[in-house]
């Protein structure tokens, strides 16, 4: 089991979680039947809760179950397993416990590409399973968050590419790692070095990409601040924050004055989405020529 924190971008003072209709769902001492709803808002540090009419006070809100989660107003996802509520930090955090396949499921199917053929998610799923298994306790009081910091989570769904590649992850050196990919190399992925990136646990290697090479489109941006290394993660993600996520779209550019042109989207490093999405290999075939060197196999 995993602990993913949920909405953690919203910084939700209230919630409404609604039981799928069909189902019941446990709400700490009380069951709810399909198609009810409870509301939650913070008050302080507790949590008022309204349910069946009633309103309730509690420090910890428990649901278990098959559930509509959302912040009113702005999100609403579906959720399988254990959602536990607490009042921290002038917010409720919201904290989803739930099997390890059923994330690897619901992560697969919200980051592969539109459109991706079933190897290139059969990858997309080893990558998200080893990616989980090999990178626990990012946060405080839970593993993950449910954005881009570590892995995007939207509702729990179905996919086939999990169940077709239960338990199988990515090992290098005899051991499960977490490894990074990114929505388009551009043409050429990146080392770790390259990205300004450590290379432990993985080195990760330069690595040509005919798909994107052949099909990316050419992005020119004049830069606010021109970063101190080209290429450097750090500099791409500290503009990002500053002036935009669009301002430096990836890592593979050139740079002339304060104009950078380049292609790609993301940090470059590792597998390579649209690459992947493009290529007529096996899942194996391609977890291998983005990330040599690696064994791809079922865990331990």
């Amino acid at each position: 089991m995993i602990e993913i924190a949920i909405f953690v971008l919203f910084h939700p003072q209230r919630l409404t979680v609604k039981a799928v209709p069909g189902t019941l769902l446990q709400v700490n001492e009380m069951t709810i039947a399909g198609g009810k709803a409870v509301g939650l808002r913070l008050v302080g540090m507790e949590i008022d809760w309204f349910a069946e009419r009633e309103t309730r006070t509690a420090r910890v809100v428990k649901f278990k179950g098959d559930m509509f989660v959302s912040v009113p107003g702005k999100i609403e996802r579906r959720y399988k397993g254990a959602l536990t509520v607490t009042p921290d930090l002038g917010e409720l955090r919201a904290v989803l416990t739930l099997d390890v396949e059923d994330a690897v499921g619901a992560i697969t199917e919200a980051e592969s590409p539109p459109g991706a053929p079933m190897e290139a998610k059969k990858a997309q799923a080893v990558l998200a399973r080893s990616w989980l298994l090999g990178n626990r306790g990012r946060h405080r009081g839970y593993d993950y968050c449910d954005t881009t910091h570590c892995q995007v989570l939207k509702d729990s769904v179905r996919s086939e590419a999990a169940v077709a590649t239960r338990g199988v992850v990515l090992t290098y050196d005899g051991k499960v790692f977490a490894p990074a990919y990114s929505a388009s190399c551009g043409g050429r992925t990146k080392t770790a070095r390259e990205v300004g990136w450590g290379a432990e646990p993985y080195p990760y290697f330069a690595v040509d990409c005919p798909v994107c090479e052949r099909e990316e489109k050419e992005w020119v941006r004049e830069l606010p601040n021109v970063p101190g290394q080209v290429g450097d993660e750090g500099a791409r993600i500290a503009l990002g924050r500053k002036f935009g996520w669009d301002v430096l779209p990836s890592n593979n550019y050139v740079l002339a004055g304060q104009v950078a042109r380049g292609k790609g989207r993301g940090h470059g490093v590792g597998y390579c989405q649209r690459g992947g999405a493009g290529l007529a290999e096996e899942f194996d075939q391609l977890l291998r020529r983005y990330l040599p060197n690696t064994v791809v196999g079922v865990g331990r």
